[in-house]
């Protein structure tokens, strides 16, 4: 863990219209004990909640607001966060400095997220560029042996047919903050409740009306409506999981892309079941 973080005054517009639990959490993610070096880090909201000194359910809920505020991104199964735009404000110095950095890598659990981060280098100077490429690929396939080129061509041709498709899901690659507004379900209803539970599975009997699904109610929704995703079309995909959002649920586009991913990631590691 660094001594110290940066911090940077262009943050305070969007700390304005914050709750001062909301506020106090977005500083907590960027400086806070569980924070690494690269932006990527497993992120217990126990731990946050006993180290803020705020009840458990309220710290979700601030969590989940600042993660749509900013464009962080959350694999709630892997209890990992990903800020985007990290490299943006916290440049490493020289490509030595790099590969330490990248060394927290190694305490990463298996997560979609990786393969996301790996991608996303147009933060980083030209300079640190290939390094960053290198010692990635190096890193993740020595963790993961299962991983390989093969699925990682996979993975950026579905990113890149994504993001032709659908340009929301490209701003939140960039890190800017809250690039699409949540989602409705155009069926008709309204939601009528809030999810404030990050990991709050969506019972198996029946659906509830909830607004800003999280990945893995979304990947529940697969599951349960058992959702074949043929990974030959995306787009395709995208519209046969939207078909089955509970009427007045609300939703991120980029959570609907992020749960498909997942479920793809899981269906080639071979872990937990996938349709």
């Amino acid at each position: 863990m660094a001594i110290y973080r940066k911090l940077y005054p262009r943050i305070w517009p969007q700390l304005a219209g914050m709750s001062d639990g909301e506020r106090a959490m977005a500083f907590y993610v960027l400086a806070g004990t569980q924070t690494n070096r690269i932006g990527l880090f497993r992120f217990m909201v126990g731990a946050a909640a006993d180290e803020l000194r705020r009840p458990v359910a309220a710290t979700r809920r601030h969590f989940s607001s600042v993660c749509r505020t900013f464009g962080w991104v959350y694999d709630d199964a892997a209890r990992v966060v990903w800020i985007p735009s990290w490299w943006t404000w916290n440049e490493p110095e020289n490509p030595n400095v790099l590969k330490g950095c990248l060394k927290d890598l190694d305490e990463l659990p298996a997560t979609f997220l990786t393969d996301q981060f790996a991608k996303n280098d147009e933060t980083l100077p030209e300079t640190l560029r290939q390094t960053f490429r290198e010692v990635v690929t190096t890193r993740l396939n020595k963790r993961f042996p299962k991983r390989s080129r093969n699925q990682e061509q996979e993975q950026e041709q579905e990113q890149k047919q994504d993001q032709k498709q659908d340009p929301r899901t490209k701003s939140g690659a960039a890190g800017a903050a809250h690039p699409s507004g949540p989602v409705e379900n155009s069926d008709g209803g309204g939601p009528s409740r809030v999810v404030d539970v990050l990991d709050e599975d969506l019972p198996a009997d029946k659906p509830p009306a909830v607004t800003d699904l999280t990945t893995r109610q979304v990947e529940a929704i697969i599951r349960r409506e058992q959702i074949e995703l043929t990974g030959d079309d995306w787009v395709e995909d995208v519209e046969r999981v939207k078909r089955k959002i509970p009427v007045g649920a609300t939703y991120q586009a980029k959570t609907i892309t992020a749960a498909i991913e997942s479920m793809r990631f899981k269906r080639r590691a071979g872990v937990g079941r996938a349709p």
